[in-house]
């Protein structure tokens, strides 16, 4: 039999945990690797749970059943279930361990395959000599025994099934002592047992406490017995089967038969481990390779399994030995065969295709060619070469400590520079001023101490050296022309070689000339700061004039024509890296290993692909880095020279993206665990103070730091060891969180989550739309409540008002009335004592009728204008028969007066009428004349009430009566006076009185009433 062999394993690349490195056992039964990318191990002594930087162990104090767990599985719903040595059962959901209860159970649970589809998971287990099955869900679990389905007439005997096994799409298969084959579909129950076929040839040998079976993703049943020689494969699909013997050496036995492990084959099914060796079969159970244990890992332990992870790394576990990885081979980095002749050397300088490099202890200068053959010239000792500048095949520049030379490759023969010239001319760019200096001073004091040297073309070249930076030009044949440049050190200089600008710079500064036009550019230390550059340590330029600046531990691309910058996003630590341009690629190299990101445009960089330096297998620290006009990057580093190919690191499909989500992935732990993913809402409840995350990179170093920043919360970038307190968030609210995760050697990419804090029914909007509801009826309730009471107590001031207004009206009416009879009565004497018995009883018949009139008005606090007139009328008629028609009267109503509906405190002009009478026109001998008149004032609420007479007037009127003193006092004017102080207390009514004396040679008074806010009949 032909057998493919793996290629031979370099054994530096591998990973060992043991007891020595923390594990809790040497003795790892097997492994799987949960959705979040957590490696779970199952040992005798506890659960592992390896993330890449530490262990978190479970066991018996974590609330195991028992240290013994020999096998895993991950359901759908993400729970660990735990196979152990034990009479309990159950899962790890969140760090912690839940247990399930099987009833009855008094034996030691051994269970066999689990498969499930989310709602319900499926298993079979041994128990008092049969099989039993499981059904789970949610936490609650029923147990049925299985027996043989066909012998109905022996299932009261309990005969027992051969095989129970569950296939990982929830359908169980079982075989009798018959050799009949049977399926049920979990999910389908009610389809009952459906037969497949019947084994005639299953070899009763199977039927044994060391035989082991199974069914696969494919529904093919395979069976070994431990320690035995081969395997017995049956094929649902076609009731086919056959025997894959394994004794191809003495004393070879198998120990364990795995599904879907990968073992770094893209074609592998199926992997058989046995004592000696590893196979891998396809689907057909066809070999694909055989690999010798003894060549994967250097332990005599046993391998018991092997698992490939995410990153498409391997893992051996062992009996006795712990675990090896061996994490996935990136060979790119191709060690050069003479590496140890260049130790110690660092470079120097490059051409074409050439590379030198310099051992100072040594005095030798080592040149690289194409081919990677090397050539050794030796120099005397001390000569302090610093850099080599090839101008030709035949011809190169050195700078030497005290000057700079040209060298013949071909005689090896060494020329000062300045052989053959006369005259040298030198300006300073900043100052109009040339010295010229002769050929014997020239190499003292300018040509020393130059560490860098640049031929820019055949007449021209650039140094840089102690004093400054120059560029020199040859002119004629015998003179050079030197213009200064800076008058300070720089510590690099190089050509862009796109636009052929010279650039230089030192930590505060950035030169960029162009010696076509003579002109130069300095960004100096405060303009490169706005744009956050402030230690220089490297720099390039790309053919978009893009910048490539490393700083402070940063690498960031500026533009000089738009005076902008970025910083690029690196997911590796600068810390002693390294970086070149190299066409339209950025290359970095560093502790953590080789990146290239494309260059895609103006400040424009792809995502980086790493070839990791693992564990730091290939080097410790980076000596030097030099890209070769021939494509290929070259590495001198303490363990030797690498060389990789440009096109290599961008093609090769096995490098590391670290835009992949396996890459330095950030896990959420508390309060629940979740592979966080840009844009995730994390709902969190109120009473929890912090959340806490956790990082995933099996190739980290160190321990990871966390750096998140809260928006609307957190001023600065905040630093933690994983924990993020969310005490202060508002309930209620999204909060936007950046966070970005890093440790000695890489760098998260920044990842963007939001935090939802729950909050109590009240904090909710629709809580606080009740409570505002609730509040505004309260509030509601509580004012009408107020108005309620409000209006009471004002009801009954106003009560106890208008009942004191009836009284006092009620009392100056009772004196009006006996005031009005008394002056009706007297008038009655009059006509009785002046024998007029007819004027008498016709004074005392209309009389009666304007009482009546009067008493009923007096019983109201209002009357209309229209009968207070004809009360005015008849009173005045009354009044002209007892002074025997000796005045007249005339009456005037404005037109646009409602006299109908317009309203007036009763009995208020009659004291007034009668005062014009008695006192103004009774004095009059004849000719006297009343008018009234009724007009409306500034608007309609306004009522102008005029009394005016042609009587003797108020002044003759007085002095007649202190001259009569039976005369009696008059009443008339203080009644009408206090009418109007009650209306403007109590009713609110604004009453004016006004009296105007007329002037001579006019006699007599004009009295104006104004009733303001008057009513109107509703």
């Amino acid at each position: 039999m032909q057998v493919k062999l793996f290629a031979a394993i370099d054994t530096t690349q591998l990973l060992h945990f043991d007891l020595n490195s923390g594990f809790p056992s040497n003795n790892v039964y097997s492994l799987i690797q949960d959705r979040n990318g957590y490696l779970w191990f199952a040992t005798d002594n506890g659960l592992v749970k390896y993330n890449g930087y530490s262990f978190d162990i479970f066991n018996r104090s974590k609330g195991l059943p028992s240290n013994d767990v020999y096998q895993l599985y991950e359901d759908k719903r993400g729970r660990i279930w735990v196979y152990t040595l034990s009479y309990e059962f159950g899962y790890i959901l969140n760090d912690k361990y839940h247990k399930i209860s099987l009833t009855g159970l008094d034996k030691t649970l051994h269970v066999r395959d689990m498969a499930d589809n989310g709602a319900f998971l499926f298993f079979c287990f041994w128990e008092h000599s049969h099989y039993s099955m499981a059904i789970v869900q949610n936490d609650i679990i029923t147990t049925l025994p299985l027996y043989y389905p066909i012998e109905r007439e022996r299932v009261k005997k309990g005969t027992r099934i051969s095989f129970c096994m569950i296939s990982p799409n929830c359908k169980m298969w079982i075989i009798g002592y018959d050799n009949g084959l049977y399926m049920v579909d979990l999910l389908h129950p009610g389809r009952g047992y459906k037969k497949v076929c019947t084994i005639n040839e299953f070899n009763a040998k199977y039927r044994n406490d060391n035989s082991v079976s199974h069914a696969d993703k494919n529904e093919d049943i395979l069976y070994f017995n431990f320690k035995g020689s081969n395997v017995f494969v049956i094929n649902t699909k076609n009731c086919s089967y056959k025997y894959v013997p394994f004794n191809i050496s003495d004393g070879e036995n198998i120990y364990a038969v795995l599904d879907d492990v990968w073992a770094g084959n893209d074609k592998c099914e199926h992997t058989v481990i046995t004592n000696t060796s590893l196979y891998l079969f396809d689907k057909n159970f066809k070999l694909l390779a055989k690999e010798k244990l003894s060549d994967l890992v250097k332990t005599s332990a046993q391998i018991s399994y092997i698992f490939q992870d995410g990153m498409k790394s391997l893992w051996y576990p062992t009996n006795g030995d712990g675990v090896w990885c061996r994490y996935k081979q990136h060979n790119i980095f191709h060690l050069i065969d003479s590496s140890s002749l260049l130790k110690g050397a660092r470079f120097i300088g490059t051409s074409n295709t050439h590379t030198y490099w310099w051992n100072k202890k040594r005095s030798v200068l080592y040149d690289l060619l194409p081919g990677k053959a090397i050539k050794q010239i030796s120099f005397p000792p001390n000569v302090g070469l610093r850099w080599v500048a090839p101008c030709t095949d035949s011809v190169a520049y050195l700078t030497l400590v005290n000057g700079i030379f040209k060298y013949s490759w071909r005689d090896e023969q060494i020329k000062s520079i300045t052989n053959n010239v006369h005259n040298t001319f030198i300006h300073n760019y900043n100052v109009q001023k040339t010295l010229v200096i002769n050929s014997d001073t020239l190499e003292k004091i300018f040509f020393g101490n130059h560490y860098k040297f640049l031929i820019y073309d055949s007449s021209s070249f650039f140094s840089l050296s102690a004093a400054g930076y120059s560029y020199f030009k040859k002119y004629k044949a015998d003179s050079l022309v030197c213009k200064i440049l800076a008058e300070e050190r720089y510590n690099d200089i190089f050509v862009d070689s796109v636009y052929k600008y010279v650039i230089a710079y030192n930590q505060q500064k950035i030169s960029i000339f162009d010696p076509a036009s003579g002109k130069l550019i300095t960004f100096d230390n405060a303009q490169l700061a706005r744009s956050g550059i402030n230690n220089i340590v490297n720099v390039e330029i790309d053919r978009y004039r893009d910048i490539y600046i490393e700083s402070d531990g940063q690498l960031i691309l500026f533009n000089p024509l738009l005076n902008t910058g970025k910083i690029i996003s690196c997911p590796f630590s600068l810390l002693d890296a390294v970086f070149h341009i190299a066409g339209n690629q950025l290359i970095i190299a560093g502790k953590f290993g080789i990146a290239s990101a494309p260059i895609n445009g103006q400040l424009s960089i792809g995502d980086f692909k790493v070839a990791p330096n693992i564990n730091l297998d290939h080097y410790n620290r980076i000596l030097d880095f030099v890209i070769s006009c021939d494509s290929e990057m070259l590495l001198n580093t303490d363990k030797g020279f690498y060389k990789i190919g440009l096109g290599e690191l961008r093609q090769y499909d096995e490098v590391v993206s670290t835009a992949s989500p396996m890459f330095l992935q950030a896990i959420l732990k508390t309060p629940f665990e979740h592979k966080l993913k840009d844009n995730d809402t994390i709902i969190i409840d109120q009473k929890l103070e912090k959340i806490s995350l956790d990082a995933i990179n099996y190739y980290g170093s160190g321990t990871p730091v966390y750096k998140y920043y809260i928006q609307g919360v957190t001023k600065d970038v905040l630093q933690s060891d994983g924990d993020i307190y969310v005490s202060g968030l508002i309930p209620g609210r999204y909060y936007a969180v950046n966070c970005s995760i890093s440790d000695d050697l890489w760098n998260s990419r920044n990842a963007v989550f939001y935090l939802y804090r729950t909050p109590r029914w009240w904090q909710t909007v629709k809580g606080q739309v009740i409570l505002s509801i609730a509040g505004l009826i309260l509030l509601a309730a509580l004012v009408f409540t107020i108005i309620f009471i409000t209006r009471m107590v004002v009801a009954r001031g106003n009560e106890k008002k208008r009942a004191l207004t009836e009284l006092e009206l009620k009392a100056i009416y009772s004196q009006i009335n006996p005031h009005f009879i008394f002056n009706t009565l007297n008038a009655a004497q009059f006509f009785i004592n002046k024998k007029r018995f007819d004027d008498a009883y016709t004074h005392v018949s209309k009389f009666s009728q304007l009482l009546r009139a009067y008493l009923k008005s007096s019983q109201d606090r209002y009357i209309t204008l229209e009968d207070e007139i004809q009360m005015l009328k008849n009173y005045i008629e009354l009044q002209q028969i007892r002074f025997e028609e000796k005045f007249d009267y005339k009456l005037d109503v404005e037109n646009k007066i409602p006299v109908n509906s317009i309203k007036i405190p009763s009995l208020l002009l009659q004291p007034l009428v009668e005062n014009a009478i008695n006192h103004g026109l009774f004095h009059k001998e004849s000719g006297g004349m009343l008018i009234l008149k009724f007009l409306q004032g500034a608007n309609n609420t306004e009522l102008l009430c005029i009394i005016e007479d042609n009587g003797v007037g108020r002044a003759r009127s007085a002095e007649i009566k202190r001259q009569d003193s039976t005369r009696k006092e008059s009443y008339g004017t203080r009644l009408t006076q206090q009418l109007i102080d009650i209306y403007r207390e109590y009713e609110k009514m604004d009453i004016y009185l006004e009296y105007t004396d007329k002037t001579a040679p006019e006699t007599g008074t004009i009295v104006t009433l104004t009733i303001k806010n008057v009513k109107y009949v509703a």
